[in-house]
């Protein structure tokens, strides 16, 4: 195997794999691979009908399972392993969904350790439920929003090239209010952001931002990972005018395709306030992912 660094080029090669074959991983958005691939420098291969696609983060190596015809894995992840092996590393696969493990582990036929943590499980909602905030369950949601709107007048304005300078404006008052704002990590992600933005017409990239009182205040931005399903991979809002956060995850939701019935909003990362905000807008499923290693 010689696998490429993954380019913008490369998204018309998803896409095809997006069309044929159905994914819930957001792990295997192009638009998340290409705006964080300074820090991950994924690369790509395609392999007997599948696409195979591998990530390096510092020191640490691995591939995302593998999206083609389940039929193809006693082919490809024999195939893949030989790959690991050749530049010194045991095999290690991440984002494998509970279906795959299984099949993976026999067409690897080598002892496995599996790991699972939920924090890195995605959380999938039904889109109608975040437009409309139906039922009790959503009331004190509909309450968020009511306090928000009897307060401010606000506008949608879609994702689009006329508006990234102001994104990136709030995206940096967010960040001076964030302790941890000098950490690699957040580094990493203004950097993400930055790709993001200023490629969304060629990553075709959902989403917009809310105006009031003539600024940004709060943008989102996602990506299609099957034809019903969009995930979302960047939030920001303005902290100074309560509910925006509400505001902003029911636009999205809004304003997505028609066809997209199904959100999925990527995993907490074991982090107690995400995971509280996450789960208070009742997925109707987890997406949940192991690791398998190679022992």
């Amino acid at each position: 195997m010689q696998p490429k660094p993954l380019n913008i080029g490369h998204k018309s090669v998803f896409e095809k794999y997006e069309r044929a074959y159905h994914t819930e991983v957001s792990d295997f958005s192009f638009a998340s691979l290409f705006m964080w691939r300074h820090a991950f420098r994924p690369s790509l291969q395609e392999l007997e009908g599948t696409l195979c696609v591998f990530t390096l983060r510092k020191d640490m190596f691995f591939a995302l399972p593998p999206l083609g015809p389940e039929e193809a894995l006693t082919r490809v992840i024999p195939a893949m392993a030989d790959y690991f092996h050749s530049i010194g590393r045991p095999f290690y696969m991440k984002a494998v969904p509970e279906r795959l493990v299984d099949p993976i582990v026999k067409a690897l036929g080598t002892k496995v350790e599996i790991k699972s943590d939920p924090g890195t499980w995605d959380y999938v909602y039904r889109t109608s439920d975040l437009v409309d905030l139906p039922g009790r369950k959503y009331q004190g949601k509909r309450n968020h929003l009511n306090q928000f709107t009897q307060k401010n007048v606000f506008s949608y304005e879609p994702l689009s090239p006329a508006i990234i300078e102001e994104c990136l404006e709030l995206d940096s008052r967010w960040r001076a209010k964030h302790p941890d704002s000098g950490s690699e990590l957040m580094a990493e992600e203004e950097k993400a952001i930055r790709e993001a933005l200023f490629h969304c017409e060629e990553l075709k990239l959902l989403g917009g931002a809310i105006r009031v009182d003539g600024k940004i205040r709060a943008f989102a931005a996602g990506a299609l990972i099957n034809p019903e399903t969009a995930v979302v991979h960047i939030e920001k809002a303005d902290v100074d005018y309560p509910g925006m956060f509400a505001v902003i995850n029911q636009q999205f939701a809004e304003h997505v395709p028609a066809e997209v019935e199904l959100i999925n909003r990527e995993e907490d990362l074991g982090l107690p306030g995400l995971r509280r905000a996450k789960r208070s807008y009742h997925p109707i499923f987890m997406v949940k992912k192991h690791e398998l290693i190679e022992i």
